[in-house]
């Protein structure tokens, strides 16, 4: 009987491990996207502005000329 107990008592404890790491995953993920926006979100604004889009044009030939 003891060791029923001690078999439904590791499947919750491994869950509740795992959930906990999955937690501390999110968490730090969050946190590292609020340091990335907050922080050092000018740079990469002042990044993004300095691109050029350049539009190139040529002719591409669509089907078959008979």
């Amino acid at each position: 009987m003891i060791k029923e107990k001690m078999k439904k008592t590791h499947v919750p404890f491994r869950l509740n491990i795992l959930f906990l790491f999955v937690f501390l995953l999110f968490s730090v993920l969050i946190l590292r996207l609020g340091v990335i926006q907050i922080v050092q979100g000018e740079d990469f604004e002042r990044i993004s502005e300095q691109t050029e889009n350049v539009i190139a044009k040529s002719s591409a030939p669509r089907g078959e000329d008979v």
